[in-house]
């Protein structure tokens, strides 16, 4: 009851006092250094393609093929695997991981993209 009879016999104190706390809590949320986008280094890559329609041959030829085909040169691929479906192609690609944690993070620009596809747009430093 003391707080509450506080509140209404000074109405300016609990006014002034309300408005500290909103300043220091603002100070508080600046400072805590949230990401939304944190550093995530995730050396997987998914990709599915829908060919509505297609026999599992067809989506291989079609279109599996030409993605492994496209993937392949990148240097940082380890492995590649797909499979065929009736009307659906998946293909996972697996990449090296990068040695050096703090150079990964230190040339990656800050985009909304995969850390993959970003660090190879990143123009390399002679």
């Amino acid at each position: 009851m003391f707080l509450s009879d506080l509140s209404i016999k000074r109405p300016v104190l609990t006014s002034c006092v309300m408005l500290a706390m909103v300043i220091l809590g603002l100070f508080s949320i600046k400072g805590l250094g949230l990401d939304q986008f944190p550093k995530v280094d995730i050396p997987v890559v998914t990709v599915s393609v829908a060919y509505p329609g297609a026999s599992p041959d067809a989506v291989e030829q079609d279109v599996v093929r030409k993605i492994e085909e496209a993937v392949n040169p990148i240097e940082k691929v380890r492995e590649i695997s797909s499979t065929s479906q009736d009307g659906v192609g998946v293909i996972t690609i697996f990449r090296r991981p990068s040695r050096n944690p703090s150079s990964r993070s230190s040339t990656r620009p800050s985009c909304r993209c995969s850390p993959w596809w970003c660090a190879r747009m990143t123009p390399t430093r002679a």
